[in-house]
């Protein structure tokens, strides 16, 4: 019913203060790590904050490990085994744990999910992190954030314009009869789809979300291809009430992205099981990111095995 891909979710007033170009936020992981030290240097504000908790830590790994071109399985044998200790993650996690610990730009809290991370960057309290333009709609709603503060851009590249790739279902009882099937499946039509390819209903919806003085009309991954997705979205954008200019970064790099589907057994357990590697190298200085990785290997590797059993 809905795609999203990961991208920068970024501080506009606080690239300002900091003397930053908000209208080029980041285009590399070392462009970023630059940019978050100048940021924290001159306002001394944490530059960027990770997701550690509730399984976000090794989703947004995953996330950075494929901009580096790396992925988190690999097939051998005919089964997915783990992938994260072949170099691309070790080196997402060593940039994360330089920032912390050489350069001083991630602060010291660092136990968040994303209803920490958000609710920290709306209140001014962290200028970067990785998030999906659907960010917004909590930052704003939720947490009160100033909309004209919120710039989304692409995510930054380790070598590879590639981020990952994740979406929401609709699930219909497998006890429904048939009446109850084609049921549900107009309902889904109607209230997930139609708006995606519908302009008429496009422009509806979003005005009425508008008129509740709820986000509307927020960019995002098309749903369907330019042809059915681009009169829709024309539509929304006539009614939509955010800063459509602050998403340009994140919308003009739609094309040139390459997007990468989640680890395709037990994605779940694999994040749990790297958050802690994320919170320790944050967390303990010493922590090496290699030994930390294998430490993640051992705890998901028998979960990987059964799940395919």
């Amino acid at each position: 019913t809905e795609v999203y891909s990961v991208g920068l979710v970024y501080n506009r007033e606080l690239f300002g203060r900091a003397g930053l170009d908000p209208d080029k936020p980041p285009a590399t992981w070392d462009e970023l790590r630059t940019a978050a030290r100048t940021i924290t240097d001159r306002t001394g504000v944490a530059g960027f904050g990770m997701h550690t908790t509730d399984n976000t830590g090794g989703w947004m790994l995953t996330t950075m490990t494929y901009s580096y071109g790396g992925r988190m399985e690999k097939e051998a044998g005919g089964k997915q085994v783990t992938a994260f200790r072949e170099g691309p993650t070790g080196k997402a996690l060593g940039l994360l744990k330089a920032m912390r610990w050489t350069d001083g730009s991630m602060g010291k809290q660092h136990l968040r999910g994303t209803d920490d991370l958000t609710r920290d960057f709306a209140g001014g309290k962290v200028a970067m992190l990785l998030g999906s333009p659907s960010t917004y709609g909590a930052y704003v709603s939720k947490f009160h954030g100033r909309p004209d503060a919120y710039g989304q851009a692409p995510l930054p590249s380790g070598g590879e314009k590639a981020t990952l790739l994740g979406g929401g279902v609709a699930v219909v009882s497998p006890k429904a009869d048939a009446a109850q099937r084609t049921a549900a499946a107009k309902w889904i039509d109607f209230f997930y789809l139609r708006t995606k390819y519908d302009p008429a209903q496009a422009a509806e919806r979003t005005a009425q979300v508008a008129a509740d003085e709820n986000p509307a009309g927020i960019p995002g991954l098309p749903f369907y291809d330019a042809k059915v997705s681009g009169p829709a979205a024309a539509a929304e954008r006539k009614h939509s009430n955010v800063p459509l200019k602050n998403f340009a970064p994140y919308v003009n790099s739609l094309g040139a992205t390459e997007y990468v589907v989640e680890p395709p057994v037990a994605a779940q357990e694999l994040y749990a099981a790297l958050d802690s590697a994320v919170q320790a190298v944050l967390t303990r200085e010493s922590a090496d990111p290699a030994a930390e990785l294998e430490k993640a290997d051992r705890r998901i590797g028998p979960t990987l095995d059964r799940s395919q059993r």
